[in-house]
């Protein structure tokens, strides 16, 4: 399955890429002014979907080394302790009205909690 767009995808500013610096969030476009996301500017943002898969090359790089290590119990820990790629769908609206629905990986989604909390 593939990684997170980290863009907006449907809404006011589609197209936009989310971007993470640090402790700002943003939607950015080449040539255009970037769209903030903090609590002055947003309003509310809910979660409609979370999927969560397994890094493919993760998982079998683990079980590889696991399974010649340990055997079989090494390759079936090796499996289990395989990376997790997390999507979050999230609608986002802001103060001026605005609304979009972006597509984040768990690091900017974890972000984007902690600016909007404080």
């Amino acid at each position: 399955m593939p990684r997170a767009k980290n863009a907006v995808i449907a809404g006011d500013y589609e197209g936009r890429r989310v971007v993470c610096n640090g402790n700002l969030l943003f939607f950015d476009k080449f040539l255009s002014t970037p769209i903030r996301l903090d609590k002055n500017t947003v309003k509310s943002y809910n979660v409609v979907d979370q999927n969560a898969h397994k890094d493919v090359v993760s998982l079998f790089t683990r079980g590889l080394i696991g399974n010649f290590l340990l055997g079989g119990v090494g390759m079936a820990a090796g499996v289990l302790s395989a990376k997790n790629n997390d999507v979050f769908i999230v609608v986002v609206e802001f103060n001026n009205g605005d609304k979009s629905l972006i597509e984040i990986d768990r690091k900017i989604y974890t972000t984007m909690l902690k600016v909007l909390f404080y």
